[in-house]
């Protein structure tokens, strides 16, 4: 027996009115990954590779992993490195972890972003 198309109901994930608004205005209801680190873009060296430093990789390093993935999901082509580079991204949960952080890999905060995350300059 031939299955008709008549019978088969695909369920959709958002009802089709929202979808055709969303695609006749352009808005897109899902986030890209990794969209959160776009607001560090305009202030990186583009043609330098950069640091990136967060929370310590032996703290847990699955979720340090994840976070510099995301990273450089959205600063691509913009290469990120362990800590060495001039300029660095501080991705840190607070500032508290970020002074401690900038401190050990030798850091300054250049400009802070939010609570935590910021840009930051290698010391001489």
């Amino acid at each position: 027996m031939l299955i008709s198309s008549t019978h088969l109901h695909v369920p959709a994930l958002l009802p089709i009115p929202i979808i055709r608004k969303l695609l006749l205005t352009g808005q897109n209801p899902f986030p890209e990954i990794g969209s959160e680190y776009k607001a560090f873009k305009p202030f990186l060296p583009q043609n330098e590779k950069v640091s990136y430093i967060g929370i310590r990789p032996s703290d847990d390093y699955a979720a340090y992993l994840q976070k510099l993935f995301k990273a450089q999901s959205a600063l691509v082509p913009m290469v990120l490195t362990g800590s060495g580079e001039r300029a660095a991204i501080i991705d840190c949960p607070n500032s508290k972890i970020a002074d401690a952080r900038m401190n050990e890999e030798g850091y300054n905060l250049l400009i802070p972003l939010a609570d935590g995350k910021g840009i930051a300059i290698k010391r001489p």
